[in-house]
């Protein structure tokens, strides 16, 4: 019965994908993009949110036939040439876990990072505004007022950063969808016999899955422990309040530093950018730790893109501090 629903799952997997890449799908849930946050919003939109509403279902479905396929093997486990009685358990509660799996994603979250109960899992910050772009140069004069390279990084910063986070985080959850059911498929499909294991390090990995699916959620805790007033939470991303930049990567150069004056807004949009290549490597960080089956994979290199992904995603602080720090002044 597993067998045949691992046949399904990889069968389904491929229709959903080619169903949501289908262009005229696409098409019916907007118009052409014409910006490069515009077509990552695009892509958000028709594949990714389509993708993982599929994939709860598909998930639902297979769920739904484990705990059915699970209550067959129970009462076949009395039998002499009947399964393991402890197969049909783990088909059971391995169908239950499938038919609520996003639920079941946000429990190790609301155990261990969440102590008031209050969070019930990352469900998209509506963050994802995308910016429009203002005019750097123009053939015929006029344009922006500021350097062209202040007025690129603003660009960059308003219409592609938000956007492209929150689609990172939609990204983190589908995989985690994906680790997760197949974790729960595998501990199932290892009591099929006396002798068979169990898959290895599932109750990492299945861990792991979880503070995937909640990266918002374990970024503001990981912030927080450091004493970040973190840029990122339960919300989402917080480093951009419309077309404007939050105070927290706002830049106030201190007075008398007429150089750092002029360059403050391209110094300010820099950070912008910034920020959001720490949420990126933080990101990588925990995918590190699914790793474990590497020989040569190092916990420790995991929790160092972590921290660093922390201090680079709130670098507005993260400056602050090291200046203070090493020349006594805030710069």
């Amino acid at each position: 019965m597993i067998k045949r629903f691992n046949e399904w799952r990889d069968i389904i997997f491929a229709a959903i994908f080619l169903v949501f890449m289908n262009p005229v799908i696409a098409l019916a849930a907007g118009g052409t993009p014409s910006t490069l946050g515009g077509a990552i919003q695009y892509f958000e939109s028709n594949f990714f949110i389509g993708f993982t509403g599929a994939l709860v279902v598909f998930a639902f479905v297979g769920g739904v036939v484990m705990v059915i396929s699970g209550v067959t093997n129970i009462a076949k486990a009395g039998t002499r040439s009947g399964p393991p009685f402890s197969h049909g358990i783990f088909l059971f509660f391995g169908g239950v876990l499938l038919t609520t799996l996003p639920v079941a994603l946000g429990v190790d979250v609301m155990t261990f990072l969440d102590p008031s109960g209050s969070y019930y899992g990352y469900v998209g910050g509506g963050n994802n505004t995308v910016g429009q772009p203002q005019l750097c140069f123009s053939i015929n004069g006029g344009g922006s007022s500021s350097f062209p390279i202040t007025c690129i990084l603003q660009n960059i910063a308003t219409n592609v950063v938000p956007v492209a986070i929150e689609t990172t985080f939609i990204l983190c959850y589908v995989i985690a969808l994906v680790v997760a059911l197949n974790i729960i498929v595998g501990l199932a499909r290892s009591r099929r016999s006396y002798n068979s294991e169990p898959p290895k390090h599932w109750h990492i990995k299945l861990f792991i899955a979880g503070l995937l699916a909640n990266i918002p959620v374990f970024m503001g805790d990981v912030a927080t422990s450091f004493g970040y007033n973190s840029i990122v939470d339960e919300n989402g991303y917080q480093g951009m309040s419309g077309s404007s930049p939050s105070s927290l990567l706002a830049y106030n150069p201190p007075g008398g530093t007429s150089a750092l004056t002029q360059y403050a807004s391209t110094i300010q949009w820099g950070m912008v950018i910034l920020s959001m290549f720490g949420v990126f490597y933080f990101i990588y960080g925990v995918l590190l730790m699914l790793n474990t089956e590497d020989r040569h994979h190092s916990r420790s290199m995991a929790w160092v893109h972590v921290v660093g992904g922390v201090m680079l995603a709130n670098i507005g602080t993260t400056i602050k501090w090291m200046s203070n720090t090493f020349l006594g002044i805030s710069i």
